[in-house]
């Protein structure tokens, strides 16, 4: 069947698996052609443009990820919106835990710039981040994502849905070092006088 897009999608999963990307990238291609909203296939091309530096065109695809059920099931169903890039002057956001441990210490660097916007940043994290993520100048709050209740917010925001909606090129990361204290000495979490992605 030419127009089944899971086989082409599965195809393009095998060769990934295989590490043969460029392989897999094109029969994602042809999975998307046929079905443009295709959840694995737009969320593994994703991953591929990521690792090319290609940010602009694949954070978008990357937002397929909360389609998916195995990331669903971790995370909080919030009744309030996401936030899509509405003022914030006044508001207040939270921004929500999300896979592994390092994937949440790198992009807890965007929260200066929701400060920036005039927000009120509160932080629903993994238990074991809390004491961390307290060192953030400026937050409001840092709770646990297994305390029972949600403070009272306007908005909420996958913390990695971030790099999407500040635009983040390859020029563009955050990079203002450092970012967290460690939690016993004063020293700190980050690189000094140096710029990394």
């Amino acid at each position: 069947n030419p127009s089944y897009a899971d086989a082409y999608s599965n195809l393009g999963a095998v060769y990934k698996e295989a590490k043969e990307y460029e392989k897999a990238y094109g029969y994602y291609e042809q999975a998307v052609k046929l079905n443009p909203k295709h959840t694995n296939a737009n969320f593994d091309m994703a991953l591929i443009e990521l690792s090319r530096g290609e940010y602009e065109s694949a954070w978008p695809k990357y937002e397929h990820r909360l389609k998916m059920n195995e990331l669903l099931s971790k995370t909080y169903k919030y009744k309030t919106p996401m936030w899509r890039g509405e003022a914030l002057e006044g508001k207040t956001i939270i921004l929500q835990n999300e896979q592994g441990y390092g994937d949440n210490i790198m992009f807890i660097r965007y929260v200066p710039k929701f400060l920036d916007m005039g927000a009120k940043v509160i932080i629903r994290t993994r238990p074991e981040l809390v004491k961390l993520f307290e060192s953030i100048e400026g937050v409001a709050l840092v709770c646990s994502e297994e305390e029972k209740g949600i403070p009272e917010h306007d908005y909420y925001l996958p913390i990695m849905s971030s790099a999407l909606m500040f635009k983040t090129t390859l020029k563009t990361i955050p990079s203002n070092f450092p970012y967290l204290r460690s939690l016993g000495k004063n020293s700190d979490i980050g690189l000094d006088n140096q710029k990394t992605n």
